[in-house]
């Protein structure tokens, strides 16, 4: 296969998938390796067999040449040279900007992705991508105004040194709990939003401020909205929301505490 750059011959790559016998085209296989460069490098050339099983030595070695060129000009929006392109700052108005497109007095960013594990690949970083806080145990609340970091004892001086704190505020995730910063600084009826593939329901109860009124009466409190991204890359962009469900503190916590009283 011919190849310049990030350049390529297409028509070639689309015989020798078509010889393999593979459900793949050129472009979707483009869209398939800017996927395989945001998986951690030990996937290795495992990937091959969702592009033909089996495959032939030549569009294996097309494949490899093809991921190899777009690695030279691939962003994952993480690197201090992507930070340069496009800063903390701008990440964070460009966030605020979609809250205000959606309504929504804030925005809660966590580590996790939509696996729920540990590891979190380059392409989940959203914590990471909107901070630049790479620690392994994090939250961040964006609301209209005002911006926290949320980390334990172990990252307050990663996070002061990685962190913009003319922008973020840096609490302590234990001592200072995000339900008593939001109970502070969120307006009294905004809606604070959330990603449903990557903060679990039932953690939402740190989220929700304790009020002391009677569960009828908090029509007038802050919210929790589902807001979902889907598996959107962090790369330069927001994600885009694909539903939306509010759910008040009261419904949070009730739900909560009918979970425990089940287990």
């Amino acid at each position: 296969m011919m190849m310049s750059g990030a350049e390529l011959d297409r028509g070639e790559l689309g015989r020798l998938l078509r010889e393999a016998r593979s459900v793949y085209d050129p472009q979707s296989v483009e869209r398939l390796i800017e996927g395989v460069l945001a998986a951690p490098a030990e996937v290795g050339t495992g990937w091959h067999v969702l592009v033909a099983d089996p495959i032939t030595p030549a569009l294996a070695g097309a494949l490899e040449a093809l991921r190899t060129a777009k690695a030279k000009v691939y962003h994952n929006g993480l690197s201090a040279e992507d930070f340069e392109i496009l800063p903390r700052a701008a990440r964070l108005a460009h966030l605020r900007e979609e809250l205000a497109a959606q309504g929504l007095g804030g925005f809660i960013v966590p580590r996790s992705d939509e696996h729920q594990g540990e590891y979190v690949p380059p392409r989940g970083q959203r914590l990471a991508w909107l901070t630049g806080f790479t620690g392994s145990a994090g939250v961040a609340i964006v609301l209209r105004d005002r911006a926290a970091l949320f980390v334990d004892g172990r990252y307050t001086l990663q996070a002061a040194a990685q962190v913009d704190t003319q922008s973020f505020e840096i609490h302590h995730l234990v001592d200072e709990p995000p339900a008593r910063w939001i109970g502070m600084a969120l307006t009294s009826g905004a809606v604070l939003g959330y990603d449903p593939c990557c903060t679990l329901r039932k953690r939402l109860s740190g989220f929700a401020p304790r009020q002391k009124r009677p569960a009828r009466r908090y029509a007038s409190s802050p919210r929790i909205l589902w807001i979902g991204s889907g598996p959107s890359s962090p790369q330069h962009r927001l994600p885009q929301s694909c539903r939306m469900t509010s759910v008040s503190p009261a419904k949070v916590r009730n739900r909560s505490a009918s979970a425990s009283a089940a287990a």
